[in-house]
């Protein structure tokens, strides 16, 4: 018979070493670090300037916001003088009298356009018009 090796687990260069007890033996076990990969590592450094960046658009944003009010000023700063039904009134009065200067100036247009057709329709006598010197048959030459 062969004498078995009892320590052929050598332990591993890299972490600590850990001393535990494996039903009654005591056991050497290597904690090994977690070992990342470089896809993992620029992933992770992407990340962080990418949470940088969003961090300093906020303190930008901040910087940026107006200084809060000290004293603010009460709710009848401003009260009203008359409701919303005397407003209403005021609007339609308003609206009235602009109907009214339109159907003015409408019918303003209207006369105007009468007389000129008028005007338009009349007969011209010549003689009256361009006078009797115009149709003398003496020719002064």
């Amino acid at each position: 018979m062969v004498k078995r090796k009892r320590h052929s687990k050598k332990p591993q260069g890299q972490g600590k070493l850990k001393l535990t007890k494996n039903r009654g033996k005591i056991v050497v076990t290597a904690e090994s670090d977690h070992v990342v990969s470089q896809k993992e590592l620029e992933a992770e450094i992407d990340k962080m300037t990418s949470t940088k960046k969003q961090i300093l658009k906020v303190k930008e944003r901040k910087k940026r916001a107006p200084a809060p009010i000290e004293e603010r000023k009460p709710l009848d700063y401003t009260p009203l003088v008359a409701g919303s039904r005397v407003d209403k009134a005021k609007r339609i009065a308003a609206h009235n009298a602009k109907k009214q200067a339109r159907m003015a100036a409408k019918e303003r247009r209207r006369q105007l356009m009468d007389a000129k057709r008028r005007r338009a329709a009349e007969e011209v006598v010549l003689p009256r018009c361009l006078g009797d010197e115009f149709f003398n048959d003496k020719a002064d030459a």
